[in-house]
């Protein structure tokens, strides 16, 4: 099957971070390619997405995740993926996801931004990590609260998404 040069990139998307909401797919692919004269609409990416799934590229989509076989949605990922839209104004300059205990998620526009899991056995960690000059640590909890989390260290956030959808993020 021949593929478009957004359905690579789709697929690159998936290959790299596993799983993704359908609307964090829709906004990524819109941003890499909003150059284009024709506008990637909701109903072009399903039509591509559906193809991509019938070409045996073990791709599933149930619900609104959408992630490649292999792998089972993190809603930690999911949430991650959500604060790096937001902190890139939805196009962020690169993204990876990395093997790395804890780290959900490393994006990059300006700086570098590395979204990690805490819980109350990383949360004593959070002293120990020192980013580099150009890099901040994002923080994401199930179960914390920012009340939790005293003493923050110097460019790190936790992130809590509030009842208006958006992001706050607390230092």
């Amino acid at each position: 099957m021949l593929l478009s040069h957004q359905q690579k990139y789709i697929l690159r998307v998936l290959e790299n971070l596993g799983c993704v909401r359908f609307s964090q797919l829709h906004e990524l692919t819109k941003s890499e390619f909003s150059a284009m004269k024709s506008a990637i609409t909701e109903g072009r990416m399903t039509v591509m997405l559906r193809q991509l799934i019938r070409g045996n590229y073990d791709i599933v989509w149930e619900n609104d995740v959408v992630r490649m076989g292999n792998v089972k949605a993190d809603p930690l990922v999911l949430e991650a993926i959500d604060v790096m839209l937001e902190i890139t104004d939805r196009c962020p300059a690169g993204f990876t996801r990395e093997k790395e205990p804890d780290v959900l998620l490393r994006f990059y526009e300006r700086q570098i931004y590395t979204v990690m899991r805490l819980t109350t056995e990383t949360m004593p960690k959070m002293e120990e990590i020192s980013p580099k000059r150009e890099e901040r640590i994002i923080w994401l909890s199930e179960s914390l609260k920012p009340e939790d989390c005293q003493n923050i260290p110097e460019r790190q956030f936790f992130a809590q998404k509030g009842e208006d959808g958006v992001y706050h993020f607390y230092h």
